[in-house]
């Protein structure tokens, strides 16, 4: 059986490197894993929040929650950018908790179901031992139409038209919505997607701001931006990326047994398809692989942070066990 994730799919399509180090093997840089780890512990909050209703008392347990995930995970020892320290991301989450209480939402909670771990069989008729793993942060009914969408929170440094546009061909989130058809047993079409900005807020004692009249210390909570992205996919799409994942997660998987079964094969030996794609300009792996992409340099400019979704006999074990 093939285990396999967007993440590893979509990085083995830009460069086969990149997918086998960072999916495969489990390292990435460090200033990478720390913002993986702010993003986790954002995650925790947000599905605390709105497991709890949505209210003012669930904002005080998302808080709670947030300050021990950031504690245990995002560790003190590294250098950590400010716009993500404690207390800017804490300021930005509690403005978008007091801005989302239950009747400001856009989907109904007492329909909605929140982060899960899925495993999906992709039987295409191709290739039957694929499995689909992915982490839905929500399914939910929209309020406007009573139709089902997948909820999707994503924490990133900027929001602007170029980020957001991203999302509309996003293979992630055709996935996640096949995935959550699948266990629904109805059609989810579409996805919003909540993008939180974790910028560095404005915070200077003396300077005054024009919009609310204060020093931006004490509006600082009110420079907190957030965007709902509306996504949707038609049904040809759907098809076509069933097709697209099954041929990725098949190569992916033969690549990947090839490296686990000889302890002695070189990374040094797999394509940089990062060259030639483009991938290697926002790649957290540049540097590692421009000083020759030596197993003996993992360690030294990488950290061991194992992607989760991609250790397959966590899966197998869950198999066995249903």
């Amino acid at each position: 059986m093939i285990y396999a994730d967007n993440s590893a799919t979509a990085a083995f399509a830009a460069c086969k490197t990149k997918a086998i180090v960072r999916y495969g093997l489990g390292y990435t840089s460090i200033a990478e894993s720390v913002s993986m780890a702010v993003g986790r512990a954002a995650h925790a909050a947000l599905d605390t929040y709105l497991r709890g209703g949505a209210t003012e008392k669930a904002q005080k347990s998302a808080m709670g929650r947030y300050l021990v995930e950031y504690t245990n995970h995002v560790e003190g020892g590294e250098e950590i950018e400010e716009r993500l320290s404690l207390e800017n991301t804490s300021t930005v989450l509690e403005k978008w908790f007091e801005a989302h209480r239950e009747d400001q939402l856009l989907f109904y909670l007492d329909s909605a179901d929140f982060e899960q771990d899925v495993a999906v069989k992709l039987d295409d008729g191709i290739c039957p031992e694929i499995t689909f793993l992915g982490r839905l942060d929500g399914i939910a009914k929209l309020k406007h139409n009573g139709k089902w969408c997948v909820i999707e929170h994503k924490t990133t440094g900027f929001v602007n038209s170029y980020w957001s546009s991203q999302w509309h061909t996003s293979s992630q989130l055709t996935g996640y919505m096949w995935a959550a058809s699948q266990i629904l047993g109805e059609p989810v079409m579409g996805c919003l997607v909540d993008a939180i900005e974790f910028s560095l807020l404005p915070g200077d004692p003396v300077r005054k701001c024009k919009k609310h009249g204060v020093t931006y210390r004490e509006c600082k909570k009110e420079h907190a931006k957030w965007e709902w992205i509306n996504v949707t996919r038609a049904p040809w799409q759907i098809e076509q990326w069933k097709r697209d994942f099954s041929r990725l997660a098949m190569a992916y998987g033969k690549a990947l047994e090839t490296v686990n079964a000889d302890p002695l094969y070189c990374i040094d030996e797999l394509p940089m398809d990062g060259t030639f794609t483009g991938a290697c300009r926002f790649c957290e792996l540049k540097d590692f692989c421009g000083m020759g992409r030596g197993k003996n340099l993992m360690p030294l400019l990488l950290k061991h942070d194992p992607w989760e979704l991609s250790m397959a006999a966590k899966w197998e074990k869950k198999g066995e066990n249903e």
